[in-house]
């Protein structure tokens, strides 16, 4: 796990930026940092050593200084299978990786188990090569200069330090506002651009300006298997390491089977848990306590202390260079930090609830399956509703749910599931929310169609294809590398994304994986309802005063969104009833400070 940065531009000469940006991506990796300059650009990165130690996975990588180098964040976990495919040596997946894209080999890259971010450069063919995961767990950001150069770095800040142009991407950063996340293709700047999970793309300079085209080619479909077994090889495969790992383990479902599952292939576990001691009704310790007693692991309990959060956000944004929604950046953050001090890497259960549906608001989105149920549903709460319920009224599970019921169309109605705020957003910034609405609806219907054939409604696509990528898996990536931490994820694996009867998907309490982990552990003790790193943000928002930020943002002259604004009332108002609208708007505001 690393981070990384490469551009066009030769900053040998130019050093000062260029150190700014090494200097950000140093918590990602900070055994070792190393640069290149060269007639084909600079090339930066920072290692955290976990597979190949030493020489065999150094970066950047070349076995011919004049002919091309490559730069990579992420693990194959079956990289010495593929050395065998591709006649390479297997010291590192580095290695192997360099020697599938300096082969051209592309076919090769669908067959990667494991998460990835990378850049190939070709000093002879004047090509770069770029790939992210499909599932999108590794992120990978580009920027292009007026005169025609290109960088990529993992994080936007990175960006930032080398580019001078700082112009707001006012449709992305309202539909931030509006839904919680910046999708692909996008982020706060109109200059930086987020690469889509999946993307293989060959960069080729035509007059001037670095144009892209898709390579690869599809997954390949793997050999069946019962979950049982899928899950067995996905958990198998991500313990490979040439240093030591932990479990995060909230002591709900996800966690506990990854750990119970960890612990056939691995002696002497060590798990680790968060405690929210002044929120008991959120707090899942005594559930992982248990359950780490009857699997014998060494486990450990970290402490999550609200009046620390004011640290941590800025820690976040400083690092990673965009604002964030989910308040739960915060308490993984923390634990990371308390990770490091022993490891390196840790499992974590993100993506179950995608891949199994596990969301509550699936069973909410049950009853409208049925075309003759949904209109009898949506006619009823259209009536006994008022229009502007959902805006009246806090976003509780009751209102969301009814909320939805009533909504006509569907990427809407399934935002307000997720907290949505598109009617207040659209009136208090008209044009780039009403740009950004439309573009949302264009992805929605993306989403659906590309997943449609695997039997997934366009409210499961959305949260695997958007939410997943775009929110939970940036919040594992910035929080733990925030502290030189790697968290893998062995639910997003393809050999369980292949394995998983999409049939049996129609409730919110994973069944499927409920079942696995009672007969792997039998007198499991599970909570009643999924709380995970839950946070009490009207709370964080009171004790760190945050109230302050949300209205510096809203009606200051000196805010980024002074220029755009139309009626504030509506959104002021809502901020006061949604939380986690309110959190959105102060994180906007403590990104102002720290980069403009």
């Amino acid at each position: 796990m690393c981070g990384i940065i490469y551009s066009t531009i030769d900053f040998s000469s130019n050093i000062n930026g260029w150190l700014e940006s090494l200097k950000i991506i140093e918590c990602r990796g900070p055994d070792k940092i190393n640069q290149k300059f060269s007639k084909s650009g600079s090339f930066g990165h920072s290692r955290l050593e976990i597979i190949g130690l030493g020489a065999p996975g150094a970066q950047p990588y070349t076995q011919n200084e004049n002919e091309d180098c490559l730069i990579y964040n992420g693990e194959i976990y079956n990289y010495r299978e593929l050395a065998k495919k591709i006649g390479s040596k297997d010291s590192s997946d580095t290695e192997v990786l360099y020697t599938i894209l300096r082969n051209k080999a592309y076919d090769l890259i669908s067959e990667i188990r494991g998460m990835y971010a990378f850049i190939y450069v070709d000093f002879k063919e004047n090509v770069i090569v770029t790939g992210r995961d499909k599932f999108g767990i590794k992120p990978l950001y580009y920027s292009k200069t007026n005169s025609g150069e290109i960088s990529f770095a993992s994080v936007p800040s990175a960006l930032i330090k080398i580019s001078a142009d700082k112009e707001i991407n006012y449709e992305a950063l309202a539909g931030y506002i509006a839904t919680g996340l910046f999708h692909a293709g996008s982020s706060i700047l109109q200059n930086i651009i987020k690469l889509k999970p999946g993307s293989i793309l060959k960069w080729e300079k035509v007059n001037s300006n670095w144009q892209s085209s898709q390579i690869g080619s599809e997954s390949k479909r793997l050999i069946s298997m019962s979950l049982s077994q899928a899950l067995e090889t996905s958990v198998k495969n991500h313990l490979i390491s040439d240093v030591p790992l932990a479990i995060l383990m909230s002591g709900g479902v996800d966690s506990t089977l990854l750990a119970t599952l960890a612990s056939k292939f691995q002696n002497n576990l060590s798990t680790y848990c968060l405690v929210n001691p002044d929120f008991p009704e959120i707090d899942e310790s005594n559930f992982a306590k248990e359950n780490s007693r009857l699997l014998g692991t060494d486990h450990r309990e970290v402490e999550f202390v609200l009046k620390d959060a004011k640290y941590v956000i800025t820690d976040i944004i400083k690092s990673s260079g965009e604002p964030f929604s989910d308040a739960a950046y915060i308490p993984l953050s923390i634990l990371c930090k308390e990770v490091s001090k022993n490891f390196k890497v840790v499992l974590a259960g993100e993506g179950a609830d995608e891949v199994f549906g596990g969301y509550k608001r699936y069973e909410v989105q049950r009853y409208v399956n049925n075309p003759i149920s949904k209109f009898l549903i949506q006619k009823i709460t259209q009536l006994i509703l008022d229009k502007n319920f959902y805006l009246n009224n806090s976003p509780s599970q009751k209102v969301r749910a009814l909320s939805f019921y009533r909504e006509a169309v569907p990427f809407e109605a399934h935002s307000k599931l997720l907290f949505g705020e598109w009617e207040a957003t659209l009136q208090a910034l008209p044009v780039s929310a009403g740009k950004a609405y439309l573009h949302e609806q264009s992805i929605w219907l993306e989403n659906e169609r590309e997943l449609s054939n695997l039997g997934i409604n366009g409210y499961r696509a959305y949260d695997i294809k958007e939410w997943l990528p775009n929110v939970f898996l940036e919040k594992s990536d910035r929080a733990s590398m925030l502290n030189g931490v790697e968290v893998r994820v062995p639910f997003l694996d393809e050999y369980i994304w292949q394995n998983v009867d999409q049939s049996k998907i129609h409730d919110s309490k994973k069944t499927q994986l409920r079942n696995e982990l009672r007969k792997e552990l039998p007198g499991v003790n599970l909570p009643n309802s999924k709380m995970g790193l839950s946070v009490a943000i009207s709370k964080l928002i009171e004790v760190n005063n945050l109230d302050a930020d949300i209205d510096f943002i809203l009606r200051s002259k000196e805010s980024i969104l002074s220029s755009q604004i139309g009626s504030i009332e509506l959104i002021k108002k809502r901020a006061s009833l949604s939380p986690e609208l309110a959190f959105r708007l102060a994180t906007l505001a403590y990104w102002q400070y720290n980069w403009l």
